[in-house]
């Protein structure tokens, strides 16, 4: 689904939107890769400035005492590949 629009006060009127319909599921490790690249690829049509929305719940398998949570494992998860993304996958501000 892809819409324009401006749902709140805090985004630019001339903001893309655009969400996955899948939901994200699964081991928070294996599902953030596949799940930035479905989200890259998404970007690629949209015009900038864009926000892509998605939902789900993913899992993480604790052993010992285990530190962190299913948000953290599925951030580093991803990490190298949003680095290599670099500018498409994150928004850098403009110098006016």
């Amino acid at each position: 689904m892809r819409w324009r629009g401006r749902p709140s006060k805090l985004a630019p009127s001339a903001t893309t939107f655009s969400r996955l319909d899948d939901a994200v599921v699964g081991e928070a490790r294996t599902t953030a890769v596949a799940h930035l690249r479905a989200t890259l690829a998404r970007a690629e049509g949209l015009g900038r400035p864009a926000c892509i929305v998605s939902s789900g719940e993913t899992t993480v398998h604790v052993t010992g005492r285990g530190r962190g949570g299913r948000n953290q494992e599925f951030a580093l998860a991803a990490a190298d590949l949003l680095a290599e993304a670099g500018g498409a996958a994150v928004g850098r501000k403009r110098r006016h």
